[in-house]
């Protein structure tokens, strides 16, 4: 009447292990991070967002094949304002308050990403400059990552 079902035995088990053992090795993916309320009231300073982190371990090696962000602002960002998105130390400045950038590929995806921004010049900014949010896209591949680099973004 009914259909049988029994277990596999050990060895599919082992079979399918080593089926996945090459993915598990090398992974693509991405993490994201973001933040909200950065203020720049002054000219001749910066100021940066909190540093945002992987939640969760990247694989050994990891580098970025590409950043995407997002910012939404009060209002259109002053004329002289620069912004700049940063990787550990390494930084690179967006055209626009959204975008797709490589400029960071082949870097460490594991460092903490950090908005910030500057005006240069002396004063106060009035009324100032406000980003309401922010988000952050990393791109990664690990090595040995058979597969051409891919973007959770695309």
């Amino acid at each position: 009447m009914g259909l049988q079902r029994r277990a596999p035995g050990p060895m599919w088990w082992l079979m399918g292990l080593l089926a996945i053992a090459p993915a598990a090795r090398a992974a693509d993916g991405a993490w994201q991070g973001n933040g909200t309320q950065l203020i720049l009231s002054q000219r001749g300073s910066s100021v940066a967002g909190p540093a945002l982190r992987p939640h969760n371990l990247l694989p050994a090696g990891a580098v970025v094949t590409s950043i995407a962000w997002h910012i939404e602002s009060e209002r259109p960002l002053p004329s002289g304002v620069r912004l700049a998105l940063c990787l550990g130390e390494r930084c690179f400045f967006p055209d626009g308050l959204a975008g797709r950038n490589l400029a960071l590929a082949g870097h460490p995806a594991g460092n903490p990403a950090t908005l910030r921004l500057k005006w240069p010049g002396r004063g106060a900014v009035v009324p100032p400059v406000r980003l309401l949010r922010y988000w952050v896209l990393i791109n990664y591949r690990s090595p040995g990552s058979r597969a051409a680099p891919g973007d959770a973004a695309r």
